[in-house]
């Protein structure tokens, strides 16, 4: 007997439109160093840097544009592209090797991307780690208290903003002198251990040579 499998009408396009939007979608914002700035503002971005002699960008490029669609109208985050054949200023500021190189985050602290390359990592990975950023630009990503702290520093004259941040770079360079400090005493510590470990295996060495010697001559006597 042959079984036939028979679709409703809903579920054959349901399975179309999602065939066709893997074939159609739009291709991901161009970023170059004129947009750049403007588009990455206040958002958590995942930017694939790639060139149109790249095999493997192009291998992967069906899946950054539909990553692309999945996101388009998410406000929080942005994901884009530079094509390093023409924007070669941009690329080498970022100082990555390889093509193609995925980084995301913050526009100031951008990381490089290790994952797989298919639609599906792409996403659940965009979907975890591209996390909305509190900023005066995308103030909606901010809990009740840092929306609060950001009210008063708007309100602080630039030179007092720049004294802020100075103040925090101090505090930076205060915990690493402490953490140096601290491991200095732990390696006079460690060091004063290690001494005195080896003096008394050095110790019992001894003992156990003499004992070594005291057990040759017994066993002289008794033969």
């Amino acid at each position: 007997m042959i079984h036939t499998m028979t679709l409703s009408f809903d579920s054959f396009a349901s399975i179309l439109l999602t065939a066709l939007a893997f074939v159609i979608a739009t291709e991901a914002v161009h970023l170059n160093e004129e947009n750049w700035a403007a588009s990455t503002k206040g958002r958590s971005i995942f930017v694939k840097f790639y060139s149109n002699t790249c095999p493997y960008c192009k291998e992967m490029e069906s899946a950054w544009n539909k990553l692309s669609d999945v996101w388009e109208n998410d406000k929080t985050k942005l994901i884009g592209q530079v094509d390093c054949d023409v924007e070669k200023s941009l690329c080498n500021a970022h100082e990555f090797v390889g093509i193609p190189t995925l980084l995301y985050g913050d526009n100031f602290n951008l990381k490089e991307y290790g994952g797989e390359k298919d639609f599906k990592a792409l996403n659940n990975f965009a979907t975890k780690e591209l996390i909305p950023l509190c900023s005066p630009y995308s103030i909606v990503a901010c809990s009740k208290k840092d929306k609060k702290r950001i009210d008063e520093w708007m309100a602080l004259p630039l030179d007092s903003v720049n004294d802020m941040i100075q103040a925090q770079l101090r505090h930076i360079d205060d915990a690493k002198n402490i953490f140096d400090l601290e491991m200095a005493n732990l390696q006079e510590i460690y060091d004063n251990l290690n001494q005195s470990r080896a003096l008394k295996i050095a110790r019992i060495r001894n003992d156990i040579k003499l004992i070594e010697s005291v057990k040759q001559e017994i066993r002289k006597e008794v033969e």
